[in-house]
């Protein structure tokens, strides 16, 4: 089983089994904590993105992940300054705990490494990425959340690791 996640404080987290999507988790950040969408129960409201990361834990372990790939931190040219770059390094460092947690195999892939092996190859800017990413996502009958962003990539970063796995074995 291969789990992949999209870190953010907006984020998203696909169980694949090589064959088939076993989970999908969105998460959102809200006035009250963070959301939670996930297939087939919809909108639960936790207090921290480190409750979050430990139920994710809980659902990889019950399913028994043993590849754990979280995207690296990308930082844009045109970012939204120091404090976007912090809470995205805060919210992947956070997630980051999952792999540790389930004692699977971490990869940590550039944005544009992942998408060359999955895809054959790396889409020019971020929003060609992300829309290869929702008509990729799209052929799985297992997504049921496909019009997040957070969720298509994380199933390819998920099949990223079962590439990456296999040819290590």
């Amino acid at each position: 089983m291969y789990l992949g996640i999209d870190p953010g404080h907006t984020g998203g987290a696909v169980v694949w089994d090589g064959a088939d999507v076993r989970l999908a988790w969105e998460w959102k950040r809200v006035d009250k904590g963070y959301r939670i969408r996930t297939e087939p129960r919809v909108g639960e409201v936790v207090d921290d993105l480190s409750v979050v990361a430990m139920r994710l834990t809980a659902e990889a372990r019950r399913l028994g992940v043993s590849v754990v790939v979280l995207e690296a931190l990308y930082i844009p040219r045109k970012s939204g300054g120091y404090a976007s770059v912090l809470r995205a390094a805060e919210a992947r460092g956070i997630l980051s705990q999952v792999g540790m947690w389930t004692g699977a195999e971490v990869y940590d892939p550039r944005p544009s490494q992942w998408r060359k092996r999955v895809w054959g190859r790396a889409p020019g800017n971020r929003h060609e990425a992300k829309r290869r990413a929702r008509m990729w996502a799209s052929t799985y009958p297992g997504i049921l959340l496909p019009k997040s962003d957070h969720v298509c990539e994380a199933l390819c970063l998920a099949q990223y690791g079962e590439k990456v796995w296999t040819l290590e074995e």
